[in-house]
């Protein structure tokens, strides 16, 4: 029979139509996601530039307190969503650094604790993806090269929450979360020159190379060493043991 068969086969004039109807609305669906996404890109990129133009054009000690973090939440989206884009997260990491120049007092603070948590889970989660890894690092490096010992506590502090110790059965691997081996390369990574493969210092608008923003550090070797890391996290237990838990073992499960 012309209209259907034992084996259902499309036989019938109509069969036909119907499947090409939803082949090409199958085809315009996926034309249409590829063209949102492609808005949607644009359109975090012009976020974060109006975010830096407000954040620039405002004076450097404006008491933001934590209502910042509604901004830069914007950031995080961004990166969260197009971590894998090299113009939005070249754009995003030189914005990063204009903010945490700008707002100098509020980042030596606690400032990193807003903007660490998403680029060390998304690092983590990316893992084969050597471009987005080089651009987090040398990020952080430059974080470690305008704050030196905050931005290492802050560092500690925000990532022993997200640390995770389970292990998943079906691929050994860490279910969520930030694995010690990614925190242990960022720290690698920190002792020596990153390379900026991305040309992120390009669109950082202070005078380069960047320098410490904090003046007693002007004469110190600021050359980081995962000796010095666990020298400052015996510093912390010594003088203020109630915060020192954390700190300390976020930075030896990186050193297991």
């Amino acid at each position: 029979m012309e209209n259907s068969s034992a084996s259902g086969l499309i036989t019938s004039h109509d069969d036909r139509i119907g499947v090409g109807l939803i082949l090409s609305l199958l085809v315009h669906v996926l034309t249409a996601g590829k063209e949102l996404f492609g808005l949607n890109t644009l359109l975090k990129s012009l976020w974060i530039q109006l975010l830096e133009e407000i954040f620039l054009g405002m004076p450097s000690k404006f008491q933001w307190g934590d209502k910042i973090m509604l901004f830069l939440n914007v950031f995080n989206g961004a990166l969260i969503l197009h971590p894998e884009d090299s113009t939005l997260l070249t754009q995003y990491a030189a914005t990063i650094i204009n903010t945490v120049v700008h707002y100098n007092h509020l980042f030596s603070l606690s400032g990193y604790q807003w903007i660490l948590p998403t680029m060390l889970q998304v690092n983590s989660n990316y893992e084969s993806n050597p471009q987005l890894h080089q651009a987090i690092e040398f990020a952080c490096h430059q974080f470690y090269i305008l704050h030196w010992k905050p931005f290492v506590l802050q560092l500690f502090a925000t990532v022993t929450p997200l640390l995770k110790f389970t292990v998943n059965a079906a691929n050994n691997r860490l279910s969520k979360g930030v694995s010690a081996q990614c925190l242990f390369d960022l720290l690698q990574s920190l002792e020596g020159e990153t390379i900026d493969i991305l040309k992120i210092l390009q669109l950082v608008k202070a005078e380069k190379p960047l320098k410490s923003l904090d003046f007693c550090y002007e004469n110190e070797d600021l050359t980081f060493s995962i000796s010095e890391a666990i020298k400052l996290c015996v510093t912390v237990v010594a003088y203020a043991p109630n915060h020192s838990e954390g700190i300390c073992s976020s930075l030896f499960c990186a050193l297991l």
